[in-house]
């Protein structure tokens, strides 16, 4: 038969008949035991003893209590965010009865996939801080494997989504009209990469050139049109508009702004 000891907590089986298990329970996450077993024969002759340190599996990454972000989850950054992961509980072995929520270090990815699976070659996280900057678009998961004092690894979990647009807004701006010109009105067409909102309006155009208006925005988001009425209508003179770099989309990347070609503006005589 088998009999087996579980030092640390001072616990035996009795001698167990054809290879029969035994379970050493109430045992804490990721603590090292130190177990005994031995075998004897028909006659019982015990062998020696067999000593072995042993740590149980660790518990599974828990948001909040073993891994966080500086970011938040399902929130648009803009290009140049780093999202910084953290344990709050450390990275270290527990003891018996102590805190079930070390982990030794875990297993990572970090990628756009929503679930990983663990093939053994993936890079260990077991001190500090991690941080993660894409440089691409998407959402993104950190996977995580926890490890115990032994590198076994256990349970996993998939944290995310973690979303970044890195695209900034660009504007092209081009006239709508013939140039040179006699009209009082001109147009410029103000089209956007993509989608800005309402943080274009009136207030990012400014005149440029020698003459002067009064300008108006319409539109659909992000193709708008730029109207000015000119001030004075017997004016010969350039006009042009520039919009300004407080432009943003929806993750709060700002548009560098851009510059039209000038209107050249011709009263006819008669």
């Amino acid at each position: 038969g088998l009999q087996f000891a579980n030092t640390t907590l001072g616990t035996a089986s009795v001698w167990q008949q054809d290879n029969s298990a035994w379970t050493s329970s109430g045992l804490t996450a990721n603590a090292p035991y130190v177990f005994i077993g031995q075998s004897r024969n028909g006659d019982s002759v015990a062998t020696q003893a067999t000593t072995a340190t042993k740590y149980t599996l660790a518990a599974s990454p828990a948001v909040g209590d073993t891994i966080t972000c500086s970011q938040s989850l399902s929130t648009l950054y803009p290009a140049g965010t780093t999202f910084v992961f953290s344990n709050p509980a450390g990275f270290g072995e527990s003891v018996h009865g102590g805190a079930s929520d070390m982990v030794s270090a875990f297993k990572y990815t970090w990628d756009s996939a929503s679930t990983h699976t663990y093939t053994g070659v993936e890079p260990v996280w077991s001190s500090g801080v991690l941080p993660q900057s894409p440089t691409v678009s998407g959402n993104y998961y950190l996977h995580l494997q926890s490890l115990n004092g032994d590198g076994v690894g256990s349970s996993a979990l998939d944290y995310g989504p973690f979303s970044i647009d890195v695209d900034v807004p660009t504007v092209t701006i081009s006239l709508s009209d013939p140039s040179p010109t006699g009209k009082d009105v001109v147009h410029f067409s103000a089209d956007f990469s993509k989608n800005v909102g309402a943080t274009f309006d009136i207030s990012d155009v400014m005149l440029t050139g020698t003459l002067s208006g009064t300008p108006s925005v319409t539109g659909i988001d992000p193709h708008y049109v730029v109207t000015i009425v000119l001030a004075n209508t017997e004016a010969n003179g350039a006009i042009g508009i520039t919009v300004g770099n407080n432009v943003s989309d929806a993750a709060g990347n700002k548009c560098p702004g851009g510059s039209s070609t000038p209107y050249s503006i011709t009263q006819w005589p008669g």
